[in-house]
């Protein structure tokens, strides 16, 4: 039979060896420690420099010896990524987010990152310096509010946010552009199976439910004023670009048009933004040679670009722009930087001579097309396009001898996503459908300003630099802002927060944001929403929106959307402000097919859809501020954007029974605010300082220290405490009016009785006074108001400050839970709180006394504020389907970070019943263990050992069982770390790994941050602050390259050394199987037994002992603790010896122990035979240059491939007394080689041969045709398993004539097959599920087959079909089979590095790498496996072997007992 990974098998061309290397000196004792080393190849081995692939398993040999891996000595494997200090200053300055970014950076050695600062007042220059000093390059600067963006060396970065001039820094981000997010599609539910809503159209009045700006009072503000419409205004729409086309996006109310301008805030190198073409090379006219093409263009010299319509890919035109079916477009751009005119070759014809010169939108709203309309679709097939320029753009930041360059660069702007379009028509679309239904403003004009690329995503740098752009240069007098991401600290101290707050101060113009959509809990609000001076808007909805977008009929009147996401800020800043609807049906792109909206059972024509989110709110707000100002405007009032926040807040209409987090003020009301405004509005500047306590509140600018009252802490811990008193005092400091003391008045909004305060109070400018709040919860839950300060005589209130307290009492025995019941309209929401202390190992949720089909949930969000689950519209309802199949009536939050938790429960819109009764509960569970460790000596591999402790349990009741436990390897490493300095170590995670439990300990005092980095992000991060153990747990994680990041926070002295110790446990590994199945009651401080039977499959590789965990789980499957487990030693037991040989490539053991292969000899690749008492026997190749025998039977007849005179291969067979036959190829075509692979008693040969054919077509075609050949020199076909016909490979035959091997589907991808040597039939055999591709290896007389399926081995049956063998997480292949069921291949220990491996008949994994008897000091890893007998004989290659050898082969024998 043929070694089954042979490349010989799966190449198509075959190169002749080199001459073989000469031997290098033996390795022994040549590593120093601590360092690896990759050896180099073994001249006489599989991966030998003089041995041709034919035979070879190149891709099953390990690149390194695993014992090298752990040789003693190797500690330390964390490296330093920085020795930058980073001062207590910087530190604060970069904050955990940023800190995160870099580590992420530094750990990934990226050589430069982008940052971007503010400037302390009249220090710009001084930044601008510092960063030409660190060797960075400056990518913008605007002096007027201290801004500058640069991209600097990835080391210097602490440096810089140390400098004293500079005020902020952040690293450059991403925000991703938000989706529709309207749930699952399909038939409207129970709840609306009656006569649904109709769709909008061309009778649809302004007063409607799809875009509701009757529910603002735009619409009766239009009415009542139609000249006030938003005329005279201009709107930025910082966003995903506008479709400049769009038949409601043309005109105004008046007709003048709508969009004014429209610009690409990317930055055509830091963002690699593809919209952006690098005008490369000049060109003179009238024509040139360019890319394999002719190109045709005005007299004269010009810059010349290529945009390639690929750069759209992530993007709704899924890179094809002109509709041609293909990506590979490419399109010419020709620019003249002395006028600045641009030509674009849009209908790709190369002759630019056609088209249109252009210029940047603002010019005179020029527009470009790619491809051409088809009259017969409805959506719009000709693709608009605009233009705009940059030149001398510094390409330093790309790096290399880009640096000190320059180049202009032209941008094709189109929109990146429709989601700009839909808010620029809610904000100022006229005419939707042709009639009378528009946005807020008709009569606003619009800049489009695309900030984001067509990756999905917004970088923080074009959304603070496209809102200078905005604000400074293009003269909008409002922008919207529908983009952001939530942070850790949402405090408003990053740049593009504290930017946005001095560009509103500094130029007046208004900036609306929306709050973000990571609702529904308590501090979810988003930046940059967070600005003080801006206003953040959440999303409202009505019954008449949720019947005509959703066709859902809802009781309640008003609302908010419940991913709408809540305030207070982490400073206690009153965020969001206000409330505005948050669902549409607006305009999208003319592209783009008219949009389904399921649930309501209609759909859209082309250019219209439906989307919801806070993203759809804000504009509503941006389309009244216009309305405001157009009417300030012809009414000569002058309006700063102070007073605009003031109107729009003050006169807002709350929305009965909703909190003021989730709401703001409320509803904005344009009438009012007009009222209010016109009426004027001078208030006081007044300064607020309020107690914060929170996880977070340490971290704020001044610690525990904001801008309203927000306490989230414990109730143990100075937290609002259930049923008590508790004070607040904020200190209130007036900075502007008159001098002397002025009587303010003290108000509420949204109170629901929880606070109180004195009435009034008189503000003396410049001094000091403190309000004293009393907060008194009668109910646990999140209270929240909005106190007001308010001087009557300034026409509007003058401050709003937010008050929010989550009230709780500390968790006792016997239940230790929290339980809400209750009943929610659809929609309807309310939390449950649960104050979490140190040392619970699971929050238990359950959910019941649900009517029947009801649709409720309840989501997690930790103490952070920060959603510990996804709040898709869709995800983990009761009765709903969801994708990630979660059990929304039971599940766990696993170790929870202490502090206030907070479950959000909701009914979905889709819930057939109006009513939805719930009962939540949330118990804390935890168990100890006596011993807490239980310590093994040793155990056997694969054998079984008893373990057992006693359980306790600390928390709540629980009906608790023994659960399969799990084993796991140890590593111990250390390292130091100074102030400042980060340092990390990569490690791999394999499949099957169950948990990474990693600890970091400093030996002497300091404070270090510990991470977990996958995919660049923290996946988890130590909660531990001080000099205390860092400790990270991760279950189940994805398998892949992981980074451990170590950050010196508070390091005394030089530096510390830390410890750091690691347990991965994986199902490879073995396992802890419960000693019985009985189920315990037990309440707290009640104990059961926990006991199991443990069986280890691995050896250690290390010194340090193998560890397990016995686990304990309640009722729900939820694990509640574990007793941990050491086992200081594995005993690894050992194959008998039969005799040890030079190094050779073998492929076949027979019964009698004869081993046929090839080998090394006169460095040419020589087929040979192998036994323990004779050595090796050449065979003859009658001469030809080179041959492997490939298969031998019982008979020593060998089979395999021997090159002809043109050094081809061809089928080849040996006789017992090693004279050749070569077998010839069939005549079916012209083959130029083949491979006889197989052999079986009956002398029935198998293998393929292999041709390339210039076919009628005029293409050369490859063929690879199995065939069977008999005694008696007769070919026979092997069908093929589709028409891919090139990739047919037989590998082995047992002596019934089954024959197995690989066959293409028509996808293209490698089946594991099987034939029937007689009929040639082919059998698909399939692959693992989750695998691609398959190939089977060998087959038994039972007609057991092994083989690979993707990275796994398997072993295939008629009974059970195809199942996959144990292994370690790595890659693995199943080579060969023995009639009694032994399976020998080979497994991964660690990427890259295989050892020979066998699996016994009950499936049980055997690493061969420790169960070689050696003598003392003799080392051997053996890497390559040849073949296994029925007499449980075995032939392995390896590295090492007696004697101090460079390599060995070696015969054992598997002894009687192993295995059983």
């Amino acid at each position: 039979m043929i070694a089954a990974a042979s490349a010989v098998l799966i190449a198509a061309t075959l190169i002749a060896p080199a001459a073989a290397a000469a031997n290098p000196t033996s390795p022994a004792g040549s590593e120093s420690a601590g360092a690896s080393k990759v050896e180099p190849a073994d001249p006489d081995g599989p991966q030998g420099p003089g041995r041709s692939p034919v035979a070879g398993l190149d891709d099953r040999a390990g690149r390194d010896n695993p014992d090298s891996i752990y040789r003693e000595g190797k500690t330390d494997g964390f490296q330093p990524l920085t020795d930058d200090s980073l001062s207590d200053t910087a530190a604060e300055k970069l904050g955990n987010a940023d800190t995160r970014l870099l580590q992420q950076a530094q750990a990934s050695k990226k050589k430069s990152v982008t940052v971007l600062m503010l400037a302390r007042k009249g220090a710009t220059e001084d930044v601008v310096a510092a960063v030409e000093k660190a060797g960075g390059t400056v990518g913008s600067v605007t002096g007027k509010v201290g801004y500058v963006r640069a991209t600097v060396p990835t080391d210097s970065v602490t440096t810089l946010a140390g400098l004293r001039s500079v005020a902020a820094i952040d690293l450059n981000r991403t925000y991703k552009i938000p989706g529709p997010d309207l749930g699952a599609a399909g038939a409207r539910t129970a709840a609306t199976k009656a006569a649904g809503p109709t769709a909008p159209g061309a009778n649809t009045p302004a007063d409607n439910p799809y875009l509701p700006i009757n529910e603002t009072g735009a619409e009766a503000f239009v009415k009542d004023n139609p000249a006030w419409d938003g005329r005279g205004t201009v709107v930025g729409v910082l966003d995903t670009g506008v479709d400049v086309e769009h038949p409601a996006l043309q005109t105004t109310s008046e007709g003048k048009p709508k969009i004014v301008d429209w610009v690409t805030e990317t930055d055509p190198v830091t963002d690699r933004d593809g919209s952006w073409v690098r005008m490369s090379t000049t060109k003179t006219g009238p024509t040139f040679s360019y890319l394999g093409k002719t190109w045709t263009i005005p007299e004269g010299t010009f810059q010349f670009g290529v945009f390639y319509e690929s750069a759209t890919v992530g993007s709704d035109f899924e890179g094809d722009l002109n509709r041609d079916g293909d990506t590979r477009d490419f399109y010419g751009v020709l620019y003249d930087p002395t006028t600045h005119r641009i030509w674009v070759d849009g209908n790709n014809n190369q002759d630019l001579t056609d088209e249109t010169p252009m210029a940047p939108f603002a010019v005179d709203r020029q527009a470009g097309h790619f491809g051409s309309d088809d009259p017969a679709t409805p959506q719009n097939e000709r693709i608009p396009y605009v233009v705009e320029y940059r030149d001398n753009v510094d390409l330093s930041p790309l790096g290399g001898s880009n640096v000190g360059k320059t180049a202009n660069y032209v941008s094709i702007g189109l929109p990146v996503a429709s989601h700009g379009t839909h808010v620029a028509g809610i904000t100022a679309g006229t005419s939707m459908f042709g009639g009378q239904m528009h946005g807020a403003a008709p009569g606003a004009q619009i800049v489009s300003a695309r900030a984001c690329t067509w990756g999905g995503g917004c970088t923080q740098a074009a959304l603070t630099e496209g809102m200078i752009d905005l604000v400074a240069n293009r003269h909008v007098d409002v922008v919207n802002l529908s983009i952001g991401g939530l942070p850790a600290l949402n405090d408003g101290s990053d740049v593009i927060a504290a930017l946005y707050d001095k560009l509103i101060g500094h130029y007046g113009v208004q900036i609306i944001i929306a709050a973000g959509n990571d609702g529904l809990g308590t501090n979810t609000v988003s930046s940059p929403s967070v600005a003080g001076k801006a206003i953040s808007v959440s999303a409202s909805v009505s019954s008449d929106t949720w019947w005509a977008g959703y066709g859902s009929k809802v009781a309640t009147k008003q609302g908010i959307f419940g991913f709408s996401s809540r305030g207070p800020a982490e400073n206690g800043a009153l965020a969001p402000q206000v409330s505005a609807p948050g669902a549409a049906i607006s305009s999208i792109p003319m592209w783009l097919s008219g949009e389904a909206v399921p649930e309501a059972g209609y759909s859209l024509p082309a250019g219209y859809g439906m989307a919801n989110g806070t993203s759809m709110a804000a504009p509503q707000v941006a389309g009244a501020a216009a309305l405001l100002l157009s009417a300030a405007r012809a009414s000569s009032l002058t309006v700063s954007s102070a007073a605009l926040k003031t109107a729009l807040t003050g006169t807002a209409d709350p929305i009965p029974g909703v909190p003021t987090v989730a709401q703001g003020a409320g509803i904005i009301d344009t009438v009012a605010a007009w009222k209010q405004l016109s009426a004027g509005i001078n208030t006081h500047e007044l300064t607020v300082s309020a107690p914060v306590c929170s996880s977070l509140s340490g971290l704020l600018a001044t610690p525990n220290t904001g801008v309203g009252i927000y306490n989230r802490c414990l109730p143990t811990e100075g937290g609002q405490v259930t049923g008590a008193q508790k004070t607040y005092k904020v200190s209130v400091t007036r900075t502007s009016g008159v001098a002397g003391n002025v009587v303010h008045q003290i108000g509420w909004i949204g109170n629901d009785g929880t606070f109180s305060a004195r009435a009034a109070m008189p503000l003396q400018l410049g001094k000091a006074t403190d309000i004293t709040v009393t907060a008194t919860a009668t109910t646990s839950g999140v209270h929240s108001a909005i106190l007001t300060i308010d001087d009557p005589a300034t026409g509007g209130i003058d401050q709003f400050v937010a008050v929010t307290v989550l009230a709780t009492k500390p968790l006792a025995k016997p239940d230790y839970a929290v339980t809400s019941s209750g009943t929610l309209g659809r929609t309807g929401t309310t939390s449950l709180l649960v104050p979490v202390p140190e040392g619970v190992e699971a929050l238990q949720l359950t959910l019941g006394g649900l009517a029947d089909g009801s649709q409720v949930r309840a989501l997690p969000i930790d103490p952070d504020g920060m959603p510990a689950d996804s709040n898709a519209s869709y995800h983990c309802y009761t009765n709903y389907t969801d994708p990630a199949k979660c059990n929304a009536t039971a599940r766990p939050v696993y170790r929870p970070k202490p502090g206030i938790w907070e479950f959000v429960i909701e009914s979905r819109r889709t819930s057939p019943v109006e009513q939805n009764p719930y009962t939540a509960t949330v118990s804390l569970q935890g168990m100890s263990f006596d011993p807490g460790t239980v310590t093994v000596d040793k155990v056997t591999m694969n054998s079984p050992a008893k373990v057992g402790s006693t359980g306790t349990n600390t928390f709540g009741p629980a009906i608790a069982h023994v659960a399969t436990g799990e084993i796991g390897d140890v590593r111990n490493l250390f390292s130091t770390v100074s102030q400042g300095e980060i340092t990390s170590n990569m490690l791999y995670v394999p499949r099957q790994t169950t948990r990474l439990d990693v600890t970091l300990t400093p030996r002497d005092a300091a404070d270090l941050d510990f991470y977990v980095y996958f995919n660049g992000r923290p996946i988890g991060q130590s909660p531990t602050t001080g000099d205390s153990p860092e400790h990270i747990v991760i279950d189940d994680p994805q398998p892949g390259t992981y980074f451990i990041v170590v950050a010196g926070v508070a390091v005394p002295g030089e530096n510390v050394t830390f410890d750091y110790h690691q347990e991965m446990y994986s199902k490879g590994l073995g396992t802890i199987t419960p000693k019985s199945d009985a189920k315990y009651t037990v309440a707290t401080g009640q104990s059961m037994p926990v006991d199991g039977t443990m069986i280890v499959s691995a050896r250690q590789l290390t010194k340090d002992p193998i560890v397990g965990r016995v686990r304990v789980a309640n009722e729900y499957g939820t694990i509640i603790g574990a007793a941990d487990v050491t086992i200081a030693t594995v005993d690894v037991p050992k194959l008998d010896l039969v005799a040890w040989a030079p190094p050779f490539v073998g492929a076949a053991l027979n019964e009698s122990g004869v081993v046929a292969g090839d080998r090394q000899y006169n460095s040419r690749m020589t087929p040979t035979i192998w036994t323990a008492a004779d050595g090796f026997t050449n065979l003859d190749l009658a001469g030809g240059r080179y041959g492997s025998a490939l298969d031998l039977n019982d008979g020593q007849i060998a089979v395999g491939i021997a090159t002809d005179s043109a050094l081809h291969y061809l089928p080849a067979q040996w006789a017992k007394d090693g004279s050749l036959t070569v077998l010839g190829v069939p005549d079916w075509r012209p083959y130029s080689s083949g491979y006889a692979t197989a052999v079986n008693n009956k002398g029935v040969v198998t293998g393929f041969s292999e041709a390339i054919v210039k076919e009628s077509d005029g293409k050369n075609h490859s063929y690879s045709d199995g065939f069977v050949r008999t005694t008696d020199g007769t070919f026979s076909k092997l069908a093929h398993l589709s028409s891919d016909l090139t990739g047919t490979q037989p590998r082995a035959i047992n002596d019934a004539g089954m024959i197995v091997g690989a066959s293409r589907t028509d996808g293209h991808a490698p089946h594991a097959v099987a034939w029937d040597a007689t009929s040639g039939v082919v059998q698909d055999l399939g692959t693992l599920p989750g695998q691609n591709s398959a190939q089977a290896n060998d087959v038994n007389a039972s007609r057991t087959v092994v083989g690979t399926s993707g990275d796994d081995a398997f072993v295939w049956t008629e009974a059970g079909g195809m199942q996959r063998l144990a292994d370690y997480g790595y890659n693995a292949t199943g080579e060969k089979v023995t009639d009694d069921g032994w399976i020998l291949g080979t497994v991964e220990l660690f990427p890259d590095v295989a050892v020979s491996a066998m699996w016994d008949p009950q499936g049980r994994l055997w690493d061969l790498s420790g169960m070689v008897p050696l003598s003392a000091g003799d080392r051997f890893t053996p890497t390559y496996s040849f073949d296994i007998n029925d007499h449980h004989q075995l032939m392995v290659y390896g590295e090492g072997g007696p004697n101090a050898a460079w390599s060995s082969s070696v015969m054992l024998r598997i002894p009687a007992g192993l295995g059983n």
